[in-house]
């Protein structure tokens, strides 16, 4: 099941997340997880679900924990629950590479380091040479 089938690039055109990125952020990525989550849940409460989508997806995204041990599945969910857990590196499509791809080579040189990082093992497991 696509956690998040509604998510395209003209979703993400029409959206400041490129901005919301780059805004001032704290030590960790998981800190653009928080951006993200509220920021979602502002556009939902506006009205705007596909918006409120691709900023649930980015938050997914930025909640993800590496696991230095394991690499051949280097990133966990932050969170596993008796009902379900949050995204994995699997979770995300070739679809969201495409919108990924404006932050890994991005102005921001914090932000592009943690996202390519954390988007890399999916490219190497999809066997994308998009970056």
């Amino acid at each position: 099941m696509e956690l998040f089938p509604n998510v395209t690039n003209e979703v993400a055109d029409q959206s400041d997340w490129i901005s919301l990125c780059s805004a001032k952020h704290k030590n960790s990525p998981t800190y653009l997880n928080s951006v993200f989550s509220k920021a979602a849940k502002e556009a939902k409460e506006a009205g705007l679900l596909s918006i409120a989508e691709l900023y649930g997806l980015l938050s997914q995204v930025f909640s993800m924990y590496y696991k230095q041990n394991s690499p051949n599945d280097p990133f966990g969910p932050m969170m596993v629950m008796h009902d379900g857990r949050t995204a994995i590196v699997t979770d995300f499509t070739e679809l969201n590479l495409g919108i990924f791809k404006p932050l890994a080579f991005g102005p921001d040189e914090y932000v592009k380091t943690s996202f390519k990082t954390k988007i890399a093992y999916k490219l190497a497991f999809s066997r994308s040479s998009e970056f």
